[in-house]
C-alpha cells in the first residue's frame, strides 16, 4: 500500500510538472510571439498549439484530481499503519519486560546452582568424614 501511495505521489508530482509546462506554453510572451513570427506560423497554428496545450493542461488537472481522491482515501491506511506501529511498540516493551524477568530467572538459577554445588560438596565432606570414622 505504501509503495502504491508513493507511486501515486510520484505520478501526481509528474502531473503537476506537466501542468506547469503546459501552462507556461499557454501564456503568450513577447519571445513566443516573435519566435512564431520568425517561423512564419499562422494564427491558426498558434491557436491549434494553444488548444492542444490547454487540453493537455486540463487532462493533467483531471488526472491530478483523480490522484487527490486516492490520497484522500489514504488516511485510513495511514491510521492502520500508526495502529500497527503502536502495537509493535507495545510488544517491544512487553518483550523488554519479559527479557528482564528471564535475566532475573537466570540469575536465580545460577545462584541455586551455586547453593546445590555447596550442598553437594558439604554432603561429600560429611560422607567422607563418616567413611573415615
Amino acid at each position: 500500500m505504501a509503495s502504491q501511495a508513493r507511486l501515486d505521489l510520484e505520478e501526481a508530482l509528474h502531473l503537476v510538472d506537466k501542468m506547469d509546462e503546459c501552462f507556461l506554453k499557454m501564456v503568450p510572451t513577447e519571445q513566443a510571439i516573435s519566435a512564431a513570427a520568425d517561423r512564419r506560423q499562422t494564427d491558426e497554428e498558434l491557436q491549434a498549439e494553444a488548444a492542444e496545450n490547454a487540453k493537455a493542461f486540463f487532462d493533467s488537472a483531471s488526472k491530478l484530481d483523480d490522484h487527490l481522491h486516492t490520497f484522500e482515501a489514504a488516511p485510513p491506511q495511514l491510521s492502520t499503519i500508526q495502529k500497527l506501529k503502536q502495537e509493535i511498540d507495545e510488544l517491544q516493551e512487553e518483550l523488554r519486560e519479559k527479557d528482564g524477568l528471564i535475566q532475573e530467572c537466570r540469575a536465580k538459577v545460577e545462584k541455586w546452582k551455586g547453593v546445590l554445588e555447596q550442598s553437594k560438596t558439604m554432603q561429600s565432606q560429611c560422607l567422607f568424614k563418616e567413611f573415615q570414622q
